[in-house]
């Protein structure tokens, strides 16, 4: 009985073979079509499966709707170039891929896909937004009659709000790259110019019409030693960054409102947490590693 189940199962599997020959040079063609059909057909499944989304949070904009269509012609002659920049945007695994291209760049090239990131040394990421790496090389240099009107202004505003009772103090806030220049590629540091936060600054030490104002840059600066101030892979400062900040604010207010209380550096809550996950990683679509 054995033996007769066993010849039928060799004829059944030589049948087979028969109706579907194996031939191991079809096999790379083979691959080749199951990647290809894979290919074609993955990012309308993703698209389906992860929904529709407004805003981009890594590009930091509103994606392109799906295009309107009414009843006249040139609705319709523009419906193909609107409904392309539409699926450029809601593709399915764009932000997957987008975010492997990302970190070949980062890791392996140690280069930025965005112009809005700088990838700097030891891990350290700078913000560009607004111009930030242009003043840092010193392309908004201005000359003596711009900053005296500058100046200018916040007297006016000074003595406008002073006519109500309020007082006017003046804050200008530095960026990171400011502060941490030295985390920055070297061929960005030896272009190093002089920003406008700094010439600025500058000219109110150096005329001194208007004094109520606090030059942080300064303060960070000299303070960095005892701590890092800013995150490495955001743009904002980190607490301690943001006490010291406070502190020579209060500290300054203080002349005005003598009830006001400065907080102890030693009633502060430290952590020893490491901050990853910050707005330029966000923008470079990596905050998954």
């Amino acid at each position: 009985m054995s033996s007769h189940l066993l010849f039928y199962s060799c004829d059944t599997l030589q049948a087979m073979m028969r109706l579907f020959p194996f031939n191991n040079r079809r096999l790379p063609a083979l691959l080749l079509s199951a990647i290809f059909i894979f290919a074609i057909t993955a990012p309308a499944v993703f698209q389906l499966l992860q929904g529709s989304k407004t805003v981009s949070e890594v590009e930091k904009r509103t994606l392109t709707t799906f295009p309107d269509v009414s009843w006249n012609l040139g609705s319709w002659q523009n419906f193909p170039k609107r409904f392309e920049e539409y699926y450029r945007d809601h593709f399915g695994g764009r932000d997957q891929l987008v975010g492997l291209y990302n970190s070949i760049l980062y890791h392996w090239l140690s280069m930025s896909p965005v112009k809005s990131v700088v990838v700097g040394r030891q891990d350290w990421l700078f913000g560009n937004l607004d111009g930030s790496l242009r003043d840092y090389l010193g392309g908004y240099s201005t000359d003596s009659v711009r900053l005296e009107k500058f100046s200018q202004a916040l007297e006016i505003r000074r003595d406008w709000l002073a006519q109500m009772g309020i007082r006017y103090l003046f804050v200008p806030v530095p960026n990171k790259m400011m502060v941490y220049d030295e985390y920055l590629p070297r061929r960005m540091q030896r272009h190093k110019g002089t920003t406008f936060y700094e010439q600025f600054v500058s000219s109110l030490k150096r005329d001194n019409d208007f004094v109520d104002y606090i030059d942080l840059l300064d303060l960070l600066i000299s303070r960095k030693n005892e701590g890092q101030l800013y995150y490495r892979t955001d743009s904002h400062w980190n607490s301690y960054g943001a006490f010291l900040a406070q502190q020579a604010i209060v500290g300054r207010l203080k002349k005005w409102f003598p009830q006001l209380a400065l907080i102890p550096a030693d009633g502060l809550e430290k952590s020893s947490t490491i901050y990853k996950k910050g707005d330029l990683v966000v923008m470079l679509n990596m905050e998954g590693e």
